[in-house]
């Protein structure tokens, strides 16, 4: 009777792992204004884990690739010894001015030369379960200083105080 209810617990385990009862996204980058740019800021202890950040304008992510608005910068890699597995061989900087390539980072696509005002843009990033964001320069303008735009779960997001922020990517960290 036992193996029955483990093998019925673990169905029911297997089946709402492909619902959308998954766990949050964790919180490991935000965004702010600095000095009038957009902003993407990068928890302390993600800093070696995000190996990408990309920018496209809302609406063309399934455009074809020759068309698609983007903006995509990665780490340089490099493969685990014996393997096919490749691994960023630096650590994210603990800001990536939108537009502007990292030290140090690789440029991989640059067909949006500029943000517009009145133009969504969603916003990704490499690393597990890390969420992502969607904003308008104007949400990111009205935003006071201090603030951060940040996920809450995978299509939630809110502004808060960037100590806040802090605080729940330190917490997400120590899970």
């Amino acid at each position: 009777m036992s193996k029955r209810w483990a093998g019925l617990l673990l169905g029911v385990a297997g089946l709402l792992s492909l619902t959308a009862c998954g766990p949050k996204a964790n919180p490991y980058f935000a965004l702010v204004m600095a000095d009038g740019k957009p902003t993407v800021l990068i928890a302390e202890c993600a800093r070696d884990g995000i190996d990408y950040v990309t920018l496209w304008e809302s609406g063309t992510s399934t455009a074809p690739p020759a068309t698609r608005v983007e903006w995509s910068v990665e780490a340089p890699t490099s493969p685990l010894p014996s393997s096919t597995i490749r691994v960023s061989t630096v650590e994210a900087p603990a800001r990536i001015t939108l537009l502007e390539t990292p030290p140090e980072w690789l440029n991989q696509r640059d067909t949006l030369p500029e943000l517009r005002d009145g133009v969504e843009y969603y916003l990704s990033g490499g690393l597990s379960n890390p969420g992502s964001l969607t904003f308008t320069l104007a949400q990111l303008r009205a935003m006071a200083p201090g603030e951060v735009l940040t996920v809450t779960g995978y299509t939630e997001q809110h502004v808060v105080p960037e100590k806040d922020w802090r605080s729940a990517a330190d917490q997400a960290c120590d899970r």
